[in-house]
């Protein structure tokens, strides 16, 4: 779901966990914004085209026309990273969503002097990957030059100050934060219905949930 989709009508299950906190997560980032921010956000496109050092890039937060899903994971099948690029006049893609740094390319026919790059960023949060010393941060430090096109692709890690961000979570007092934390701490994350339904807030968060939703709806 997106919250755009919630907006238009899309049916929330107040009995899954799951809905309830998109809903909940929703109502957070929505108090933050005054409409005219949120507007705007409505508007912008769901895939960018920048030219650089004259490559064609296709900027997406995941796939060209969906921003949410597990279509291009890590383990994704080729076939799935062969659609970037369907309809489109791109030399290269870059993507996030999946926090995990990716290289690949899509399986194309050879054509001269071209290469379909697809590359993923990593993210500075939530990288779901720990070391000895806890959580990491990534970034992708992309180098084009008017010759050789990419001259390099960096991708880099950086120590993440785990203990800070937990404090800010629990300072914010974000909804299902047990679960955010656990995630900080292990490197595991999930947001399956039983462990989220299984915080402790559980039916306080339910019932902000209801009444955002009733606000979105005008009741």
């Amino acid at each position: 779901s997106t919250y755009f989709e919630i907006e238009a009508g899309e049916p929330i299950d107040f009995g899954n966990a799951k809905d309830v906190a998109f809903l909940a997560w929703m109502s957070r980032e929505y108090a933050a914004f005054n409409q005219a921010e949120i507007d705007q956000i409505r508007q912008l496109p769901i895939k960018r085209r920048v030219e650089r050092a004259g490559l064609k890039i296709d900027l997406m937060h995941n796939q060209p026309n969906k921003n949410y899903g597990s279509d291009l994971s890590p383990d994704a099948p080729q076939a799935n990273f062969d659609k970037v690029f369907q309809g489109s006049d791109a030399d290269m893609a870059i993507y996030a969503h999946v926090h995990a740094q990716i290289m690949r390319c899509d399986n194309i026919a050879y054509e001269p002097y071209r290469m379909h790059r697809i590359l993923n960023t990593g993210t500075v949060g939530q990288s779901y990957q720990l070391t000895q010393k806890g959580m990491i941060a990534q970034y992708l430090l992309l180098t084009l030059d008017d010759i050789v096109g990419v001259a390099s692709a960096d991708f880099r890690r950086v120590n993440y100050d785990t203990s800070l961000e937990i404090a800010r979570a629990k300072q914010a007092d974000w909804p299902f934060s047990e679960s955010y934390i656990r995630m900080l701490k292990t490197g595991q994350f999930t947001r399956d219905a039983d462990s989220l339904a299984a915080d402790k807030r559980f039916p306080e968060y339910q019932a902000q949930a209801q009444s955002f939703y009733q606000q979105l709806k005008g009741e």
